[in-house]
């Protein structure tokens, strides 16, 4: 797990290095303990800190990231905030934050007391097991199941990376017998801690499994919830719209007359937020854009960078591969 915009007081930016990652989180006051233990597939790293220690470094900032995260409830209870919100959940409650919507568990507050468990899943890695995962008819026809994650998939294909603000919850019902919610948790924290044959596949049956029962509305009141906007975030989401419809004659000087703002106040309001100037901010905004109509689109690379005020095809291609490690031509292939 890497952290972009480290110290930030407003938000910081994570990434994982692999399709997937489970994290399990302790964090006890009365007894002085603040565990985090990262699995994945090749490596397991173990954080073991008193509480007090990780109190001297004061409040968490918020943060956000380019995969889908799920928060389980093991015991205790998880104050979560989520944009300009604040979220209880308590044992067996999940909770999905959409890519790039900030948030945080809050641990320095009174009688802090929880254990939870995340899923940290890309959605590359999502795609793929749940587009594996086909139910066949008496004919032998066979389809994808149709799951929650496909409406994220499909909202975030029409809006940007930055304005994906949804997140959703599912309250465990009150005579939910638990035991094979846990049991599933513990079989997946086994097996990802193993050696054996057929692991990697093991965990996307897991995964797989934990979905369904996810949409099991005997086990799960569910909700999908819009994240409150600050403000300075509204702005930020307008300037994304703008840009989005209007990369050719895009400017300071048109961004202002749309907003009604100077252009410097603008870009310190993208920078607090993002941890970039308006003009980084723009080229990655238009860049993930492009990324987004290659996998999803048959478009022409060349009328791709035209829509998007790139006139210079070498130029686009130098910073998509900056940015990407692939050309656009490699990226659409993969994808």
């Amino acid at each position: 797990m890497t952290y972009k915009n480290w110290g930030s007081k407003y938000s910081e930016s994570v990434e994982i290095g692999m399709p997937y990652m489970i994290m399990y989180e302790s964090i006890n006051s009365f007894n002085n303990h603040a565990i985090y233990t990262e699995f994945t597939e090749t490596n397991q790293n173990i954080i073991n800190n008193s509480y007090e220690y990780m109190l001297s470094y004061g409040p968490r900032p918020l943060h956000y990231h380019n995969f889908y995260e799920l928060t389980i409830v093991l015991s205790g209870e998880l104050t979560l905030q989520i944009e300009n919100e604040k979220r209880t959940y308590r044992p067996g409650d999940c909770c999905i934050c959409n890519k790039n919507i900030r948030h945080k568990e809050i641990a320095e507050i009174e009688n802090a007391n929880y254990e939870i468990v995340l899923f940290m899943l890309t959605e590359e890695y999502l795609k793929s097991l749940l587009e594996g995962d086909l139910v066949y008819d008496t004919s032998g026809n066979h389809t994808a199941r149709n799951t929650f994650f496909y409406k994220l998939f499909k909202d975030n294909a029409k809006n940007h990376f930055f304005d994906a603000k949804e997140y959703i919850e599912f309250r465990i019902n009150h005579d939910f017998d638990s035991n094979d919610y846990f049991k599933l948790l513990n079989d997946m924290i086994l097996t990802i801690r193993s050696s054996r044959a057929g692991k990697s596949y093991q965990m996307k049956a897991f995964f797989c499994q934990f979905i369904e029962m996810l949409e099991d509305k005997n086990r799960f009141d569910i909700n999908i919830n819009w994240a409150k906007l600050s403000n300075e975030d509204v702005i930020l989401y307008k300037v994304g719209n703008i840009l989005q419809e209007n990369p050719v004659n895009f400017n300071n000087a048109f961004l202002e007359q749309e907003l009604g703002y100077n252009a410097d106040y603008i870009n310190r309001i993208i920078k607090r937020r993002t941890g970039v100037t308006l003009s980084e901010f723009c080229r990655n905004y238009l860049l993930e854009l492009a990324a987004v109509r290659l996998e999803n689109t048959s478009d022409k690379i060349t009328d791709i960078c035209n829509d998007l005020g790139y006139s210079n095809r070498s130029f686009f291609n130098k910073l998509f591969l900056d940015k990407y490690g692939l050309t656009p031509s490699e990226y659409r292939k993969r994808h």
